[in-house]
């Protein structure tokens, strides 16, 4: 019987769509992450795009953007690609929108509510895939976005902290996007101040890569 590749899943918002900052439109597949990282990994890896632009982690009754709830779309996004090895989740500052009213230690109880369902899905599928935690890049400010106010960027930046205790206690694989991209300065985040540029694409897919060739390495 031929080994089957391993399976990554990348579940996440407009940054795992990749979109792109200010036009709209949809980066290339090698520049979005994702594909960096399956371009990393090669061929004894699939590398499963789940990126829905505005998805939040727990907010479902939004009229603004309907249909958006992470927590809504975890089973049958998973159970439709079983068997994964991997998966990494990035998610987080659409919770952080006014209109949610949710502060940061409650966007980490929706995280760690998220991993818990997923566990609950590997358990009752026998399966033993590990999960990453992709911390997202914060908001930046941008003059005359007035949708970004400095609590909306407060709450985008107090994200890394509150995940990577969930991802200690819920013993879960953790990725700093937020550090790993400081090096790029304001060109991290493009003119929206809130979209990932192609270089920070660039720099998450290879700290994926980096990460799972050494967990395979074990």
């Amino acid at each position: 019987m031929l080994k089957r590749p391993i399976r990554i899943m990348c579940f996440g918002d407009s940054n795992t769509w990749g979109y792109t900052p200010v036009t709209g439109e949809r980066y290339p597949e090698n520049i979005r992450y994702p594909g960096v990282l399956a371009k990393k990994l090669g061929d004894n890896y699939r590398v499963i795009e789940e990126g829905l632009n505005a998805r939040t982690i727990a907010f479902g009754a939004d009229y603004v953007r309907p249909n958006r709830c992470g927590m809504e779309h975890l089973e049958p996004t998973i159970s439709s690609h079983f068997p994964l090895d991997y998966l990494v989740i990035m998610l987080g500052t659409n919770d952080t929108q006014p209109r949610f009213s949710a502060w940061p230690d409650e966007i980490a109880l929706g995280l760690e509510r998220m991993i818990l369902e997923a566990k609950k899905l590997f358990y009752i599928n026998q399966s033993k895939t590990e999960i990453i935690i992709m911390a997202p890049v914060p908001y930046k400010q941008v003059k005359g976005n007035f949708f970004l106010a400095d609590e909306l960027i407060d709450k985008t930046k107090a994200l890394t902290a509150k995940f990577k205790k969930v991802a200690r206690m819920q013993k879960c694989h953790f990725i700093n996007l937020d550090n790993l991209t400081k090096p790029l300065g304001d060109d991290r985040i493009g003119a929206d101040g809130i979209h990932l540029t192609a270089a920070s694409h660039k720099i998450a897919g290879e700290a994926l890569a980096e990460l799972i060739l050494e967990l395979e390495a074990k």
